[in-house]
């Protein structure tokens, strides 16, 4: 029982670790300090008094000393690796924190839709809806304003994305309450986890001005197609920083040629020009391009497919890039 008594008495100090590590866990250095000159006080009084474990399993004071010590000095080694650990680990929360706090901020003033689907497709979080600004709520309804078909195009893109994970891409159209139209740019990804889908993410970026900046190119296409027919002239429109040539096909008729005969070329036009005539056109273009004159305006022999020359009015102007170069000539 001596026996017993006296190597139960030599772990007992032992026994404040779990005291020392919640300390030292729960306030950091700061409690691991005041653990530690707790612990200190009371161990070494005790011992001085000869009260407590040290006291009454050692036979001499150096015993005691150096048990003291040992004891002490391993306290303090395991209380400060906790405060350490501790000052890691909250230093890693905060970081954790900031991250998501740039990242829910960036998504909520972001001009990109981000939507999350579950495997029931359900939103797990939306950071606006498609016609506000405004954080998504419970609420929020995605396909608010799409119509059918386009949902259910929205529908089948999540489930094969789910079902195959690869990333999908489509472009839908949404109307507003007084009729205007929105088009997105809509893309799908996966989230991974063990192996499987987990969920589905959708960034959905507005085109809006895009589609419409197409929409009136076509139409300015179409009415200057119309025009150009309407007028049997040749159109030419030369790329002075490419220097490629778009000739109209009327152009290409006038000379006898059809579409795939003739290429982008400037020598298409300048390489069928009378010999005579040659050295004065291109006189003509330099002295517009210069800006001397107003307009430029020639007329000049050009070559016909059946080896004649044809006499021509050519007319142009030049349009201006920032800085007053000269980008094209039409």
């Amino acid at each position: 029982n001596y026996l017993q008594n006296q190597r139960f008495l030599a772990i007992l100090p032992y026994f404040i670790f779990p005291v020392l590590f919640w300390a030292a866990l729960r306030f950091g250095p700061h409690g691991a300090s005041g653990a530690m000159l707790v612990l200190s006080a009371f161990t070494i009084g005790g011992t001085l008094i000869e009260r407590g474990p040290f006291a009454l399993t050692a036979q001499t004071i150096n015993e005691q000393t150096i048990a003291v010590q040992a004891f002490l000095g391993v306290s303090a080694i395991s209380a400060y690796l906790a405060a350490a650990i501790f000052a890691e680990r909250k230093e890693a929360e905060r970081a954790l924190r900031e991250s998501e706090e740039r990242m829910r901020s960036t998504l909520i003033n972001s001009p990109v839709i981000f939507t999350q689907f579950d495997r029931e497709g359900k939103i797990i979080y939306q950071n606006r809806n498609t016609r506000s600004s405004k954080p998504a709520t419970d609420e929020t309804n995605l396909f608010e304003g799409i119509s059918a078909e386009t949902q259910v195009e929205l529908s089948d893109a999540i489930v094969k994305t789910f079902e195959t994970s690869l990333s999908q891409q489509i472009e839908v159209g949404s109307t507003d309450e007084i009729g205007n139209t929105f088009w997105y740019d809509v893309r799908f990804g996966p989230i991974m986890a063990a192996g499987e889908v987990s969920s589905v993410t959708m960034i959905a970026i507005d085109i809006t001005d895009r589609k419409r900046a197409e929409a009136a190119l076509r139409l300015s296409e179409e009415r200057y197609s119309l025009a150009a027919r309407g007028a049997n002239d040749g159109i030419w429109d030369w790329d002075l920083e490419t220097n490629r040539v778009y000739y109209s096909q009327r152009w290409k008729q006038l000379l006898g040629y059809i579409d795939s005969t003739i290429s982008v070329s400037p020598d298409e036009w300048l390489g069928r020009i009378h010999p005579e005539d040659v050295k004065y056109v291109r006189e003509d273009i330099a002295t517009y391009l210069r800006g001397s004159i107003p307009q430029l305006i020639s007329e000049h022999r050009i070559m016909h497919r059946n080896g004649s020359y044809r006499w021509f009015l050519v007319r142009g102007v030049a349009v201006n890039m920032e800085g007053g170069t000269r980008s094209r000539l039409a």
